[in-house]
């Protein structure tokens, strides 16, 4: 089959980012013998009629990233967008459209029906849209929506379309690399356990490391994004794979999303031998109640401590917490407020609220509270704020209470051209604001 891959994100708040799901799909289809192209939003190169006239697909499909903002403060719904393409497709072509990526996997049968398209494939996409292409070239397909099973078998590799590549080389420095999939946290607002399982299914380091080398020889990254749920997974796979980048001496420069646990002075000698440029820190809350309040299993002398020893080896760290959450209420405001300030070394990204997603456990924890009434639709754009505290005092609480801080930024929104501008200078230079 000939099929037409879009990449319907448009957003490039912090930064313009690279459609790995899309890839690698992509490369499935592609070692299965289809024929494919793949179209990204945000580098329109030409008009999508002109595209799909010019490749004739058999079947298009439409990655969905994200389905909103997550933002309480500044709210943007992004499906009313895909509804749009959809129907501009419809206009220009009969052949079927399928759905897939990480946002529509949220809320498969709901965002089905509210786009209108006619096939979706659910979670880890690359063996579950060759059942469907499979099914539909059959004939005999009954079935929406196409679920992966587990992980499919592993971590599927991207196929790194140049001119997607280069364009994204231009914006940012960056490429994306996944090396495991799976995260066994328990965090209640998360997603990640639903579209990935809590089992963590490591790649072949040496298949990652040919991976790294192949993306160094043909496009040179100033930044390798290791784009895992989190990238210090608590068996240490993940110090293998720095061993060899090592061992290999690839010469890389990367960066990571991580929790802040598990971390000696020998890993992050390590993670800096390696090429680390920044660490991306999921602090998340900012007192140990709170913390305890979102699932998390460390404390904040934790999160402090780690921050200790990535400022020992000189190395940038920025973050983000989510004020607001269960557990949130004048005193917990009060002590995150000094907490964060006193870390004046981490760049912080403090959020108002909680998006509440069906089956994360936040949802459970919002209808035993009454925040949630049940039965409400959860598409749109629906935050969890703790009843606890006035959602107008902790706005102000938390406005009053980092003003002049300079290392934190409340709200975002606020500051988005400067932390758009932020994200930019750390992924080319590694540097703290």
């Amino acid at each position: 089959m000939k099929v037409l891959l879009i990449s319907s994100n448009t957003a490039d708040e912090p930064y313009a980012v690279f459609p790995l799901g899309v890839g690698v799909v992509a490369r499935s289809l592609i070692e299965a013998g289809h024929e494919i192209r793949i179209l990204d939003c945000l580098m329109m190169e030409q008009t999508l009629e002109s595209v799909v006239n010019d490749f004739s697909p058999d079947i298009i499909g439409v990655g969905i990233r994200n389905i909103d903002n997550v933002n309480f403060l500044d709210p943007v719904f992004y499906l009313d967008d895909a509804v749009r393409l959809v129907q501009k497709l419809r206009a220009i072509s009969q052949v079927p459209i399928f759905l897939g990526g990480a946002g529509f996997s949220l809320m498969p049968e709901k965002i089905l029906d509210y786009t209108g398209a006619d096939y979706g494939v659910a979670g880890a996409g690359e063996h579950a849209v060759l059942e469907m292409l499979d099914t539909i070239d059959s004939g005999l397909s009954s079935k929406r929506i196409f679920h992966a099973c587990g992980t499919d078998g592993g971590v599927g590799r991207c196929h790194y379309d140049r001119r997607i590549s280069e364009f994204h080389l231009k914006e940012t420095g960056i490429l994306p690399v996944q090396t495991k999939r799976g995260c066994p946290k328990k965090c209640v607002y998360c997603s990640y356990p639903l579209l990935e399982g809590r089992q963590v299914y490591c790649r072949d380091t040496v298949e990652t490391i040919e991976e790294l080398r192949f993306l160094q020889r043909e496009f040179a990254p100033e930044t390798i994004y290791f784009t895992d749920s989190i990238f210090n997974d608590v068996d240490g796979k993940y110090l293998e794979l720095l061993e060899a980048i090592v061992r290999y001496e690839l010469n890389i420069s990367w960066s990571a999303f991580f929790t802040p646990e598990n971390f000696d002075r020998a890993s992050v000698e390590l993670m800096k031998r390696s090429g680390i440029k920044n660490v991306e820190l999921g602090m998340d809350a900012c007192s140990d109640a709170t913390l305890r309040g979102l699932g998390k299993d460390y404390d904040f002398n934790t999160v402090v401590s780690s921050c200790e020893l990535f400022r020992s080896a000189s190395i940038p760290v920025s973050s983000s917490c989510i004020a607001g959450g269960p557990g949130e209420n004048h005193h917990t405001m009060s002590e995150g407020i000094k907490n964060l300030s006193r870390l004046d070394w981490v760049s912080n990204f403090v959020f108002m609220g909680i998006r509440i997603l069906p089956g994360a456990a936040i949802e459970r924890i919002a209808l035993a509270q009454g925040v949630l009434a049940p039965g409400t639709d959860l598409l749109k754009p629906v935050f969890y704020l703790s009843p606890e505290i006035d959602d107008q005092e902790l706005f102000e609480g938390l406005s009053e209470g980092f003003r002049g801080v300079k290392h934190v930024v409340f709200p975002p929104q606020s500051r988005n051209e400067e932390l758009k501008f932020f994200r930019k200078l750390q992924a080319r230079a590694g540097g703290n604001p």
